[in-house]
C-alpha cells in the first residue's frame, strides 16, 4: 500500500516523497499543495471529491496513527 490518506485528508506514501508527488500529480493536486514544513511532510485532501479520487486511484483509508507509523518520512 504505496500511498495512504487518513479520516481528516492527510496523504502520504509509504515508500518516498517522489511517489507521492507523482501520485498527486496524478489525481490532480497541485505540487503547491504539498505541506513540506513540518516533520510530517503531507499532502492535504480537502474535499470529498478527491478523497473519492484518491481511493479511485489506489490510495488506502488508514488511521492517522498508522498513517505516521508508515510513512516513507517515519523509515529514515
Amino acid at each position: 500500500m504505496p500511498i495512504i490518506y487518513d479520516y481528516t485528508g492527510h496523504m502520504v506514501s509509504t515508500e518516498s516523497e517522489e511517489e507521492l508527488h507523482c501520485f498527486a500529480k496524478r489525481i490532480g493536486l497541485s505540487r503547491s499543495w504539498y505541506q513540506a514544513y513540518d516533520k510530517h511532510p503531507h499532502y492535504d485532501l480537502t474535499t470529498t471529491r478527491i478523497k473519492r479520487s484518491a481511493a479511485l486511484a489506489g490510495a488506502v483509508l488508514t488511521t492517522s496513527q498508522v498513517l505516521v507509523e508508515l510513512a516513507w518520512w517515519s523509515k529514515k
